[in-house]
């Protein structure tokens, strides 16, 4: 498991910043599976994906990852929770070829909930330190 909080000085919107960021993911995952997701925060500039990849490059695990994107005009914040799951042939559907393996899934989807609900609950606070 991983978490990486970042600021970028770009002028991007939240959305082309995301996507961009997820550039990489594409090259090291062919069948990345990323879908948008709500967080709580009442920002404007934002965007937030859940990423599913069954093989990360050609390590013998997968990862789900939660990305999430604010932009105030200065710059971007950017925000990843990572975990990692053991290989699959699919994106998304995991099946454990041992007890060690169906172990390691039960874990990593436990943390995956935990870092879905840590990115969902994250708050973009301005200079003044009002948050939305």
């Amino acid at each position: 498991m991983r978490v990486v909080y970042q600021r970028k000085v770009s002028v991007q919107p939240a959305k082309a910043f995301l996507l961009a960021a997820a550039q990489p993911l594409k090259k090291m995952c062919g069948d990345l599976k990323a879908t948008a997701f709500k967080t709580n925060s009442t920002y404007d500039n934002q965007m937030s994906i859940e990423a599913l990849c069954s093989r990360f490059a050609k390590s013998g695990f997968g990862t789900v990852s939660y990305l999430t994107a604010y932009s105030d005009g200065q710059a971007n914040y950017f925000l990843i929770s990572e975990v990692k799951l053991p290989a699959s042939e699919n994106a998304g559907l995991i099946n454990p070829k041992n007890d060690q393996e169906k172990k390691w899934a039960q874990t990593g989807a436990t943390l995956a909930k935990v870092m879905k609900q840590f990115n969902k609950n994250t708050h973009f606070c301005d200079a003044t330190g009002q948050c939305q």
